[in-house]
């Protein structure tokens, strides 16, 4: 958040924000639902910021990485 707002207060353009929405360990029992609560966590934040976005716009600075192949979690 830290380097997003210096970003912003400096004028520095950030057209996507990636976040990996994988791999929350054994804690998590629904991993689905845990990607979902982070990139909307995410899209929440980004607002924080970049108060005169509208939520389409936020959204679309938004990137999601998940899990590409085997997780190393268990089922």
């Amino acid at each position: 958040m830290a380097l997003l707002r210096d970003a912003q207060s400096t004028g520095l353009r950030v057209s996507l924000v990636n976040i990996m929405t994988m791999d929350y360990g054994s804690a998590v029992d629904d991993m689905g639902q845990a990607a979902i609560d982070a990139a909307t966590g995410l899209h929440d934040q980004l607002g924080q910021i970049w108060t005169s976005k509208s939520p389409e716009e936020l959204w679309a600075m938004e990137g999601n990485t998940p899990m590409i192949g085997v997780n190393d979690t268990p089922g």
